[in-house]
């Protein structure tokens, strides 16, 4: 059996909890980004400036961003597509 076959047999959309991760995830994320961002966006009202919090939790806010953005993403294609991160791995390093 070659590579991609053995690939094949081991991930299925069709499999439940595949496809619920794949949902649940995808809900969660998308919550996530929207909220951060709705938090930026009424937090930089003129109204909250004065407040001492406001910049931290604007820069919360932004750290998730980045991290909903760039960091979830990447490991959800990884656990998806049956992907291995090996020790030898550049990306382990």
């Amino acid at each position: 059996m070659s590579k991609e076959e053995e690939h094949e047999a081991i991930f299925s959309w069709h499999d439940a909890w595949y496809l619920t991760y794949g949902i649940v995830m995808f809900l969660i994320l998308s919550i996530g980004f929207v909220g951060n961002a709705l938090t930026v966006l009424i937090l930089r009202r003129p109204e909250h400036a004065r407040k001492a919090l406001t910049p931290l939790m604007i820069n919360l806010s932004i750290g998730s961003l980045i991290i909903i953005v760039l960091g979830y993403p990447v490991v959800m294609t990884l656990l998806l597509t049956g992907g291995q991160v090996g020790e030898d791995d550049p990306t382990c390093r």
